[in-house]
């Protein structure tokens, strides 16, 4: 009796530990007539949201950006859309946030959809849980599928001598100006330099100037 159970038990966890329950785990996939964009699992195949979607984003922090009649929201695991279609460009979560593009604008939502920093800029980079790193300009899509991920590669491949701020978001306040950013992780730091550097740094969302240990 005892093996007997011992067997189902392993089978059913070789069953169910196969496919990865977190969404973060989920793959797009689009096709169809319409050519309509959903999400299965990523190593079972199986599907998990059905292709309803113009376009469908990676999940980051249970959440995905998905675009439905030209406007890109958020949904949830269970595929309903919990943040409306009303940005015209979306990137992921972190730490709670995500850029999203207004016209040609970025700003940053929390995850009820609440603007958090007006969209007055052309990027808009959550950094840490409570600080944003922007740049002035017009917000300008990396591709026509809307605003992936921003990497390390996307910051390179952005031309000139760029020049960002570093905000806090629960007050408003700016930290830091005229930062050049020459690598950026969504971690705890970020490599900058402030004008007059030599060489660049650990910066720490709260901006304070001790964090900023030059040493590149």
């Amino acid at each position: 009796m005892f093996v007997a159970v011992a067997w189902a038990c392993l089978l059913c966890s070789v069953g169910i530990g196969v496919a990865d329950p977190r969404p973060e785990r989920w793959v797009e996939r689009c096709g169809g007539v319409y050519a309509l964009c959903g999400y299965i699992d990523r190593a079972t195949l199986e599907p998990r949201i059905d292709r309803k979607f113009e376009v469908a984003l990676p999940f980051s922090e249970g959440l995905a950006a998905v675009r439905s009649e030209g406007k890109f929201g958020y949904i949830n695991s269970s595929g309903e859309m919990v943040i409306a279609p009303a940005f015209d460009l979306a990137r992921a979560f972190r730490k709670g946030h995500a850029e999203v593009v207004l016209g040609e604008k970025a700003g940053i939502i929390d995850r009820a959809g609440k603007l958090v920093l007006a969209p007055n800029y052309a990027r808009a980079i959550p950094f840490g849980a409570e600080a944003a790193l922007v740049r002035p300009g017009k917000a300008i899509a990396s591709d026509s599928f809307g605003m992936l991920r921003f990497t390390i590669g996307e910051l390179f491949a952005e031309r000139g001598d760029l020049r960002y701020l570093l905000i806090d978001l629960p007050s408003g306040k700016m930290l830091k100006d005229e930062l050049a950013i020459k690598e950026f992780e969504f971690g705890t730091f970020v490599w900058a330099a402030q004008p007059g550097d030599k060489r660049y740094g650990l910066l720490a969302p709260d901006g304070d100037r001790a964090s900023l240990r030059n040493s590149r």
